[in-house]
C-alpha cells in the first residue's frame, strides 16, 4: 500500500485459538508497517512492534475458568449460557475506559476488524466504518445472514455440521433444524 494503515481489531469474548488466529493477521499485518490495536480478553502473547495490545478483563467472562474443550461435549448448553450472559459481558465491555476510548476514537482508523461469533456486541463500532468479519471456524450462515446475506438452508452447511454435496432431503431437513436452533 502507499501508506501504512491504523486498523482496530476487536475481539473481547473470544478463545485461545480465536486469538491465535487473529494474532497471526496482526502480526503479518504490523510486519508490513500497519500500525494495529487488538482488544482481546487474552494476556497479551508478546511484544510485537506496530501492535498496541489491549487486554481487558471482565468478571462474567473469564478465560481461566472456561474451558472450551469441555463446553464443545454439550454446545447446546454453552450457546445456552452465552445467551444468558451475554448482555452483561455486552454492558461490562462498553463500560471499560479503554474500550470507550476505542469507541470515541473509531473514526480514526482505516479498517476494523471483528471475530465474528458471540461478538456481536462490537457492532456499533461499526456503524459507517470500514470493517469485516472474521470467522474463524468457516462459513457461518447465521452470521452471513445478519449482514443481509441470507444463505439457503437447503444447499449452505450450518457451522456445526458439515454435509456433502449434493445434499440428501435428510440431510436438508437436519440442517434447517440446526439452522433454527442456533439462530
Amino acid at each position: 500500500p502507499s501508506r501504512p494503515y491504523k486498523i482496530l481489531m476487536l475481539l473481547p469474548v473470544s478463545s485461545t485459538s480465536h486469538r491465535n488466529v487473529f494474532m497471526a493477521l496482526a502480526t503479518a499485518l504490523a510486519d508490513r508497517g500497519h500500525e494495529v490495536v487488538m482488544l482481546s480478553n487474552h494476556p497479551p502473547p508478546k511484544d510485537i512492534a506496530n501492535i498496541r495490545y489491549i487486554e481487558r478483563g471482565l468478571q462474567h467472562f473469564n478465560n481461566e475458568n472456561f474451558n472450551f474443550f469441555d463446553n464443545m461435549k454439550n454446545p447446546g448448553k454453552t450457546f445456552e449460557s452465552f445467551m444468558k450472559i451475554m448482555p452483561d459481558i455486552a454492558r461490562e465491555v462498553h463500560e471499560l475506559p479503554a474500550v470507550k476510548e476505542l469507541f470515541e476514537t473509531r473514526d480514526t482508523y482505516d479498517l476494523i476488524v471483528i471475530d465474528n461469533i458471540f461478538n456481536e456486541l462490537c457492532f456499533p463500532f461499526v456503524e459507517n466504518q470500514t470493517f469485516i468479519t472474521v470467522a474463524t471456524p468457516g462459513f457461518d450462515p447465521v452470521h452471513s445472514a445478519v449482514h443481509g446475506n441470507l444463505q439457503n438452508p437447503a444447499t449452505a452447511s450450518n457451522m456445526f455440521q458439515y454435509y456433502p454435496t449434493p445434499m440428501t432431503f435428510l440431510d436438508r431437513v437436519k440442517n434447517i433444524v440446526l439452522l433454527i436452533v442456533s439462530a
